[in-house]
């Protein structure tokens, strides 16, 4: 298969389910090698799918196994992380919800020009439609009586 398999860990691991419009069989799914960027991070970040042997996909398997083996216990090991190691995450979720409100401003702003444009084209003024050919007025007092 060409492509890049997408492995999902955690709770979904070895699932045929279907996240963000992506339908994964047995807990995997093949990517298109090429243009596959976006779906790549929209899939690691939100639903822990990861390229399969890549060391994300690695840890996060691990850190998973961990929250699971250890339960409440787990928090314990990151409460000994340095403050740069524990705000590293954050500030990659952070970083993507940017990117991702930076993209909805795009897409608004590309759709109110569209909109703008609709509404130009609809506000338009019909061609004039031709005169109607005039007649003549009727004589006034023709035909008629004189009442006296």
């Amino acid at each position: 298969m060409d492509g890049i398999r997408m492995i999902l860990v955690g709770p979904n691991e070895g699932k045929d389910i279907t996240l963000g419009g992506f339908t994964f069989k047995g807990g995997e799914l093949v990517l298109p090698p090429r243009s596959s960027g976006p779906a790549q991070r929209l899939l690691s970040r939100y639903y822990s799918a990861y390229p399969e042997g890549s060391v994300e996909g690695r840890k996060a398997k691990e850190a998973y196994e961990r929250a699971l083996r250890g339960g409440a216990g787990a928090s314990r090991t990151t409460a000994g992380t340095t403050q740069p190691e524990a705000a590293a995450p954050v500030q990659e979720q952070r970083q993507a919800f940017e990117e991702l409100v930076s993209e909805l401003d795009r897409v608004k702003a590309e759709l109110r020009t569209t909109q703008a444009q609709l509404r130009d084209t609809l506000a338009a003024p019909p061609a004039p439609a031709p005169a109607p050919a005039e007649e003549a007025p009727a004589a006034k007092g023709k035909g008629k009586a004189k009442a006296e």
